[in-house]
């Protein structure tokens, strides 16, 4: 590639110092223990209850678990 060779070209190969250097550190450094991350099913199961538990809170604040409310009739037409 054309970009490749112009960085290349432009700051030219690194010290050799350089590179023994950076070898040795990456020889020298050691893998830790993997930490298990949460996974999506987790996350999503999650976010299901909290918006299950938003809408009930907004439900009992609307007073939509009343019994003792009664709706009006409903009005038909007779197509009579």
């Amino acid at each position: 590639m054309k970009s490749d060779f112009d960085l290349k070209k432009a700051f030219g190969a690194p010290p050799a110092s350089y590179r023994r250097r950076t070898r040795a550190t990456l020889a020298s450094l050691e893998e830790g223990t993997q930490v298990k991350k949460v996974s999506y099913g987790a996350a999503l199961a999650f976010a299901c209850i909290v918006l299950m538990m938003a809408g009930g809170l907004a439900a009992g604040l609307s007073g939509a678990w009343r019994t003792d409310i009664t709706a009006p009739p409903v009005q038909t037409y007779d197509r009579g």
